[in-house]
């Protein structure tokens, strides 16, 4: 199934804003970038465990 160009804007978006927002952050502050980063950790495995209960299947699990 191909991707629309709006899915591959925003995946593209994820993959190069998020690194650039952590790196940002820890100009200021690394404890701030530690925060940001363990946010970004617990949203993806609670994300993952919530797809793995409705679904009964995730990629991370």
């Amino acid at each position: 199934m191909p991707i629309s160009i709006l899915d591959l804007v925003a995946a593209v978006a994820v993959l190069i804003g998020i690194p650039a927002s952590l790196v940002l952050i820890a100009r200021r502050s690394k404890q701030a970038a530690l925060w940001f980063a363990a946010g970004i950790l617990c949203f993806v495995v609670g994300g993952s465990a919530i797809e793995k209960l409705v679904t009964g299947a995730s990629g991370l699990f």
